[in-house]
C-alpha cells in the first residue's frame, strides 16, 4: 500500500509540473505578445508626436 501511495504522489507531482510548465509557457507568449503591442504603440506616439509638432509650427506659420 504505501508503494501505491508513493506512486500516485509521483504522479501528482509530474501532473503539477507538467501543468506549471503550461502555465509558464503561456504567460512567456502573452509576456511577447504585450511587449510587440508596446513597441508598435511608442512607434505610434512618435508619430503622432512628430505630426503634431508640424501642424503646431504650421498653424504658427499660417497666422503670422
Amino acid at each position: 500500500m504505501p508503494e501505491r501511495i508513493g506512486h500516485a504522489l509521483v504522479a501528482t507531482l509530474l501532473l503539477a509540473v507538467f501543468a506549471s510548465a503550461l502555465g509558464v509557457i503561456h504567460l512567456k507568449h502573452h509576456e511577447r505578445s504585450l511587449i510587440a503591442q508596446l513597441s508598435r504603440l511608442r512607434h505610434e506616439h512618435d508619430r503622432l508626436d512628430s505630426e503634431w509638432s508640424r501642424l503646431l509650427l504650421e498653424e504658427a506659420t499660417l497666422t503670422t
